[in-house]
């Protein structure tokens, strides 16, 4: 059932966040991954973007200075290989801890 195969992929984002070294809470499909600086956030979505995926980067006046991050949004409709590429690109561009 969606509701099921959406909250594996919220718990297997998690642990990968968690393997990377990033705070991360099994609590709604969405993630953030908070960077820091506006410029880290916008250039990790900038990489994650030409690695095929569709992340914001959420900066001042939306979040309070200093907490810049990447907004990441899981749904059932994603599989596996999904979350299992965002992590990887995660790693690849160097995302593996906060500021």
């Amino acid at each position: 059932a969606p509701r099921e195969r959406l909250w594996g992929h919220i718990h297997r984002f998690t642990e990968g966040l968690r393997a990377l070294g990033l705070p991360a809470e099994p609590r709604s499909a969405i993630f953030p991954v908070i960077l820091g600086e506006p410029s880290r956030a916008l250039e990790a979505a900038k990489r994650l973007r030409e690695a095929g995926l569709l992340v914001k980067a959420i900066r001042p006046p939306t979040v309070p200075e200093g907490t810049s991050r990447l907004r990441f949004c899981l749904s059932a409709a994603h599989t596996t290989g999904h979350i299992d590429l965002a992590l990887e690109a995660l790693r690849r561009v160097g995302v593996s801890r906060g500021p």
